[in-house]
């Protein structure tokens, strides 16, 4: 007998293929299948909108901008104190080196400033300022010598109030704020004491009043 063609084996074998599979779809539609593990249902998944901010109206700045900036001086973190005494208070603090105020760019209600940081302290108020969004207050604390360090004066137009504390003694530090800024000497203390001197701290909770919450 003469094999058939292979084109004719292939078909047949398909065609016997496509009715068992038609056989196996009967059954189980007549409910006699065995039972089978279910297949995982399709979860379609979304992005999750950001959840918008709620912003107490009663609290000026935003919830991811600090109430209140505090700048160092050079070398030493002498404001550490002062901040957490505002932190305990319920303040949003952020505290930072004088020279980040060079890539700060947030502008809180209040910033102050001890030594090069109360140079730091202006520069960064009429920069906020400049962006239309001027704080309410600055405190400057022994802020550094000019010409070396600056600025050393607010200009005629700021929007905010500066305070100084300083000690005219004070080889390092000592310098008086000029231009709109009211000025107050303290004496009796070093230049690394002045930011935990008790009047310039009342002074300080003065000026910044508690946050709303």
């Amino acid at each position: 007998m003469t094999p058939a063609p292979l084109e004719t084996t292939l078909s047949r074998a398909f065609y016997g293929i496509a009715l068992m599979f038609a056989a196996l779809v009967g059954i189980c539609a007549l409910g006699s299948c065995s039972q089978q593990t279910p297949t995982a249902p399709v979860v379609q998944t979304h992005a999750t909108p950001k959840p918008q901010a709620v912003v107490n109206k009663a609290v000026v700045s935003k919830p991811d901008i600090p109430t209140v900036t505090a700048y160092n001086g050079l070398l030493y973190a002498e404001m550490g104190p002062l901040v957490d005494a505002l932190m305990k208070r319920g303040d949003r603090v952020k505290l930072e080196w004088h020279d980040e105020a060079k890539t700060d760019t947030s502008c809180p209600e209040y910033i102050i400033g001890h030594s090069m940081g109360g140079n730091a302290a202006i520069a960064q108020a009429e920069k906020c300022q400049a962006a239309g969004r001027a704080p309410k207050a600055i405190v400057v604390i022994d802020a550094g010598r000019c010409p070396g360090n600056s600025p050393c004066d607010v200009p005629a137009n700021a929007k905010y109030e500066c305070i100084s504390y300083y000690d005219p003694s004070h080889p390092i530090g000592g310098q008086k704020i000029g231009g709109k800024c009211t000025n107050h000497t303290v004496s009796g203390y070093t230049h690394l004491e002045m930011p935990g001197v008790p009047v310039i701290d009342r002074g300080v909770f003065a000026t910044i009043p508690p946050e709303t919450k």
